[in-house]
């Protein structure tokens, strides 16, 4: 083996992470904003050795987990929005539907994955903000904590993550 290989190269495990898992599925070797390979990106990729493998596996575990972890936020902040009044719900949804439209969501699996993460995190922050406005002044003070606790994971505190 050559001395390179006896080392975990960083930019082998940072372009294994950087596929689109869905171009892979067509067929085809893509950055996950859409550029497709290089060619010597894609020998590069080829060239992976089983330590550089498991090291991007290893990144990409821990970002599943981070994902496990927001969707479990997600959903208790789901909950604690099935208690607000109705009036503030509907401010809620429209205020987010009008900066997020649906129609402008990117469609899985035929969009880049980040241009898909993208409109993810900006309908994040707009339901964030919604929430902050129209929701938590009517939250009880338990409520309200937790609800803030949850939102500062989702936009830093009202700032951009």
């Amino acid at each position: 083996m050559t001395p390179e290989h006896l080392a975990i190269r960083a930019e082998v495990v940072a372009l294994l992470i950087d596929t689109d898992p869905f171009a892979g599925w067509r067929g085809e070797l893509t950055h996950a904003d859409g550029r497709p390979y290089t060619a010597d990106e894609a020998a590069l990729t080829a060239s992976a050795t089983g330590e550089e493998r498991a090291a991007a596996n290893q990144l990409q575990r821990l970002a599943a987990d981070d994902f496990a972890e927001r969707a479990r936020r997600r959903k208790r902040l789901d909950q604690i929005l099935l208690s607000a009044h109705f009036q503030a719900l509907n401010a809620v949804i429209e205020e987010v539907q009008e900066q997020c439209p649906e129609e402008l969501r990117p469609g899985l699996g035929q969009a880049p994955i980040a241009a898909t993460t993208r409109w993810q995190d900006q309908q994040d922050m707009a339901l964030a903000a919604a929430i902050r406005h129209h929701i938590l002044p009517g939250l009880s003070s338990e409520l309200l904590a937790e609800a803030e606790e949850i939102l500062a994971h989702i936009d830093g505190g009202g700032q951009l993550r």
